[in-house]
């Protein structure tokens, strides 16, 4: 019954309509701009040095192995690999197909952007212009949600394609298992049937240090200019992106001072030390000029409505990112390990040793300085905010690793406890039950649009007294059954929900507020003919109470709810 078409009417108009917005919505255009032209001029200053020094020729492994087609390790290798993405898809295409399947696409925003396309966010409360390009060019061509998440998988197709071609250092067959076991970690696999931004950043990553792979062996300004643009586009698509470049520079930075290429006299000639390094001054350029636009536009972290929505002790957040966390450690202990044995190497470490610092500075910002998780009720218990620091630690433990038999165990322990996290995630999958209470009531309701007829549906759903969650769940019904719904009468009521400003959040082009969500009218108790819908694991007094005044039976009942009719 809701099942969309597989593909849009009209997609050239639609990818032309939606990316317009996503591209100039805030105006931020004019400040990447500014980027690309401030590094290009740096680029342009600094040719010469760029193009003779000697210091960036070893900067990664002098090694590239190949798949070895008449080696069976490699084949079992890549079966593994293959068995992890079916497992994947199978994760992703057998839970609800629609966009009942979890609040964030039940949302607002999402219905709103499946109209008009994603607004970049480039505010007082991210910097993340780039991030919802792809978004809204899938919404534009489909929305159904089969094809949406078959993009989705061939997104992740791409990023693993992309990382297997950079860890070509990794001999193939450990490499193909490294991918296998990345790809089935809860910190990748739940978050696999949304359109999120991390894959995207993956696949930027792996982009820019290919490139910057190209650089150190060729010395071409182009592959530089890859660098520098994917690495930028990383930035700008993901927050965290930064740390983990923070972590590459600081990585050379104190290679350099530990073999005393810099000195305390080298500040006293700030020209000479910039061109003795100029890679290094393009990449703090490039998180400088972030910088310079966060601390313009964001708001201190404590009035962030981002972060102070999202904020947890350090404490908790040790034990919640503890898969990822044991990880890094791990990792971080390998690397100083290594570099206490080989402390007068001539490799300059920076991307060799300095993928785990970024990985672990990503780790200690977002545990002990953000103290962020996320909180909404879909992404709860996910912690796809650590992915970065979870796959170069695992790759750089897999690569340093000996012992064929500790590996295998190491992928055999990671696997099960992965498969353990995975299974009580799927049990939590929730999204069927509201498709299937929408197909009911969809039998029941009026249709037209005189209000005065209007059904009214009263919503009982969070299982906690959370005044703002409550109040998102609350939109998510409304805004869902106007998408699905929008021929019927329906009017929705809360007792606790909080006025919407639906001009400040969705007013970008002339619409009817029926297009986007049905009204939704603050009522403490159900009236007389309201259709009450009830979350069975909501045992609050209040809900209680109400219960009390309905019927004994309900005219309809799934695992999760049950829906009543008040008289």
């Amino acid at each position: 019954m809701f099942d969309a078409p597989l593909l849009q009417d009209h997609i050239w108009s639609n990818l032309i309509k939606f990316n317009t917005i996503t591209f100039t919505a805030r105006l931020w255009v004019p400040w990447l701009l500014v980027v690309a032209t401030v590094l290009a001029l740096c680029v342009w200053i600094l040719r010469k040095q760029l193009r003779s020094s000697p210091a960036y020729f070893n900067l990664f492994e002098d090694i590239n192995y190949k798949f070895r087609a008449r080696k069976k390790r490699d084949w079992a290798a890549l079966l593994a690999l293959c068995v992890a993405l079916g497992i994947t898809a199978c994760y992703m295409f057998t839970t609800d197909n629609s966009f009942f399947e979890n609040f964030d696409l039940m949302s607002l925003g999402t219905i709103r952007s499946l109209k008009f396309g994603q607004i970049s966010n480039f505010d007082y409360t991210r910097i993340t212009p780039l991030s919802f390009w792809y978004l809204s060019t899938v919404y534009a061509i489909t929305q159904n949600m089969i094809v949406i998440k078959g993009f989705v998988f061939i997104q992740l197709l791409v990023a693993v394609w992309t990382m297997y071609c950079f860890f070509n250092y990794i001999p193939s067959a450990r490499r193909l298992v490294f991918l296998a076991v990345f790809v089935l970690t809860p910190t990748v696999l739940l978050t696999s049937k949304v359109v999120f931004p991390e894959r995207d950043v993956i696949i930027l990553i792996m982009l820019s240090l290919i490139c910057m792979r190209h650089f150190s062996k060729s010395s071409s300004l182009t592959w530089l200019s890859g660098f520098l643009f994917f690495m930028n586009a990383a930035i700008y698509t993901k927050e965290t992106s930064i740390l983990l470049y923070f972590g590459i520079l600081l990585t050379s930075v104190l290679y350099n001072i530990w073999n005393e290429q810099i000195r305390p006299q080298s500040f006293l000639h700030p020209l000479q030390l910039i061109k003795s390094m100029p890679v290094e001054f393009l990449i703090g350029m490039s998180l400088l000029l972030y910088a310079i636009i966060h601390f313009l536009l964001q708001t201190p972290n404590d009035e962030n409505l981002y972060l102070s929505t999202n904020t947890y002790s350090w404490q908790m957040l040790i034990y919640y990112y503890k898969f990822e966390s044991t990880i890094a450690l791990a990792a971080l202990g390998m690397l100083i390990a290594r570099a206490v044995r080989n402390y007068n190497t001539a490799a300059n470490p920076m991307f060799r040793g300095g993928l785990v610092i970024g990985g672990v500075c990503v780790a200690v910002t977002i545990i002990f300085i953000l103290q962020t998780a996320p909180n909404s009720p879909h992404l709860a218990e996910k912690t796809y905010y650590l992915q970065l620091p979870l796959l170069f630690s695992l790759a750089y433990i897999f690569q340093n690793t000996r012992s064929r038999l500790i590996l295998a165990v190491l992928s055999l322990a990671l696997l099960i406890y992965s498969a353990g996290e995975i299974i009580k995630a799927r049990q939590k999958e929730i999204g069927i039950y509201y498709r299937e209470v929408a197909e009911f009531m969809a039998t029941k309701l009026p249709k037209g649009n005189d209000r005065t007829k209007a059904a009214g549906i009263f919503i009982i759903d969070a299982t906690q007294a959370d005044a703002t969650i409550d109040k998102w769940l609350i939109e998510a019904w409304s805004s869902s059954y106007a998408y699905y719904l929008p021929e019927y009468n329906i009017v929705f009521k809360s007792d606790k929900h909080i006025p919407t400003d639906i001009k400040g959040i969705l007013a970008l082009r002339p619409f009817t507020i029926k297009a986007i969500y049905f009204p939704i009218l603050p009522r403490k108790k159900p009236e007389n003919g309201d259709w009450v819908i009830i979350n069975k694991n909501n045992r609050l007094p209040k809900t209680l109470e109400i219960m009390k005044q309905l019927p004994e039976q309900p005219e309809y009942e799934n695992f999760l709810f049950k829906v009543y009719r008040a008289k």
